[in-house]
């Protein structure tokens, strides 16, 4: 799919739950998503998503040629790993989020310090069923 597409099957979620699915949740959804190849095609694209017989043959590729590529890169010493393979952000959504969010609490007027920022996302984390966002920004 990529950057910048929304799978119509996250806008019905949206509509239906009232929350817009983040990363992987929207390849979950019920029945309806995934009866046979063509309803995958309507949902979540031209392939049917990752999780179609067309999808999952292509991640399986994607998948091979970047564990070889990469395998190249880490046995040739040449070249420090860092040089051929530098950091870069994950292009995670939920990463994201939380930055935004703690941008927009340093703006807001009713801010008065960064441990209040700290304070808010916290009590946000801790809030039922962001179990698995507290564990991975703990």
């Amino acid at each position: 799919m990529g950057c910048g597409f929304i799978a119509p099957a996250a806008i019905d979620m949206c509509k239906t739950y009232g929350f817009l699915p983040i990363g992987d949740s929207v390849r979950g959804g019920t029945w309806k998503y995934h009866w046979d190849l063509q309803t995958k095609k309507c949902w979540y694209g031209s392939f049917g998503g990752p999780d179609s017989e067309i999808g999952d043959a292509i991640r399986v590729l994607i998948v091979r040629r970047n564990i070889r590529e990469l395998a190249e890169k880490v046995f040739n010493t040449s070249i420090p790993i860092v040089q051929s393979e530098p950091p870069r952000p994950s292009g995670e959504l939920l990463a994201p989020l939380i930055d935004a969010l703690f941008n927009w609490l340093t703006v807001d007027v009713r801010t008065k310090s960064f441990q209040q920022v700290n304070d808010v996302i916290d009590a946000i984390l801790k809030m039922p069923g962001n179990e698995e966002m507290a564990k991975h920004f703990s």
